[in-house]
Parts: structure tokens; C-alpha cells; sequence
């Protein structure tokens, strides 16, 4: 090797050092950005949930749901709801389901329900109970009145007086 290419040489190795450092300081910049950027995204979740903690717990969720409301956005969702068919989908979604058929099974097995049930069925019996005593009754009236007006009178014989039911019909 020659003089000039052993200078060559060396003069691009000594040169090359500060390219070698400035791109080992850019490696490590580059990796505390993403360190920093981490942490801070970590501390920026944390402070929103707590922001959003502090928003909840106050008075401000109310006035927010009231603007909602007054802006008519709960009745403009509902409306979407019922004309996409999506109370359709979720009304199939739940008949077909095997939760919901669990829950009608204890809710129709619990001691209230059951009781409701019993005293239901002892009124209805009551009601048809009174309902045919009172048509036997107006029947017996019928047939009575009927056999009177059927019966031969004698020249003299009035009719005879009808006897009033307990309850004032004749």
C-alpha cells in the first residue's frame, strides 16, 4: 500500500468517528423519544380516566344528558333504531336466547308469582261460581212462571202470589 492510500486510510477512519458518534446519539435519541413517548401516553390514559372519574362523580354528566336530551338526539336515535330493524334484531336475539327463557323459568317459579297465580285463579272460580248461581237462579224463576201459566185455574182461583228470591227478582 502506498503512502497516499495508508493517509487515505487513516484520514477517513479519524473522520468517520464523529459520523459514528453523532449516529450512535441519534440511535439513543430516537429510543428515549419512544420511551418518553410511552410514558407519557401511559400518564395521559391515567389522566383522562381520572378526569372522566371527576366528570361522572359531578354535577357536569347531568347538564351534558340534559343538552342531549333537549337537542332531541335520544329521540333521533330511537327513531333510527325502530326504522333500521334493529328493536326487531335484538327483540329475535333475546327469544333466542337461552338466558332469557332461564329467566321467565325462575321469575314463574318464585313464591310471589305463584301466590298472585292461586289468588288470580280463586277470584275467577268465585266469578263463575256467582255468575251460574245467578243464572240457576233466573232459571228456576222461568220454570216456575212457566208451570204456573201452564196450570188449569178454577173459576174462583186466583194466582198464586210468586214467592220473591233472596236476592228481590221474581
Amino acid at each position: 500500500m502506498s503512502i497516499v492510500g495508508s493517509l487515505f486510510d487513516a484520514g477517513t477512519r479519524v473522520t468517520s468517528i464523529p459520523l459514528r458518534g453523532a449516529a450512535a446519539l441519534f440511535d439513543a435519541g430516537l429510543a428515549v423519544e419512544r420511551r418518553t413517548r410511552a410514558a407519557l401516553g401511559a400518564a395521559a390514559g391515567s389522566m383522562a380516566l381520572d378526569a372522566l372519574d371527576v366528570v361522572l362523580a359531578g354535577e357536569a354528566i347531568d347538564r351534558v344528558l340534559e343538552r342531549i336530551e333537549a337537542a332531541g338526539v335520544v329521540q333521533r336515535i330511537a327513531e333510527r333504531i325502530l326504522e333500521d330493524g334493529i328493536a326487531e334484531q335484538i327483540v329475535t336475539l333475546l327469544l333466542e336466547s337461552e338466558e332469557l327463557w332461564t329467566l321467565v323459568d325462575e321469575i314463574a317459579r318464585s313464591p310471589s308469582v305463584t301466590e298472585a297465580i292461586s289468588h288470580q285463579s280463586a277470584g275467577f272460580v268465585d266469578q263463575i261460581t256467582d255468575t251460574v248461581r245467578d243464572r240457576s237462579r233466573d232459571a228456576d224463576t222461568w220454570v216456575q212462571n212457566a208451570a204456573r201459566r201452564l196450570r188449569p185455574r178454577r173459576k174462583n182461583d186466583k194466582a198464586p202470589k210468586l214467592t220473591p228470591l233472596p236476592d228481590g227478582k221474581q
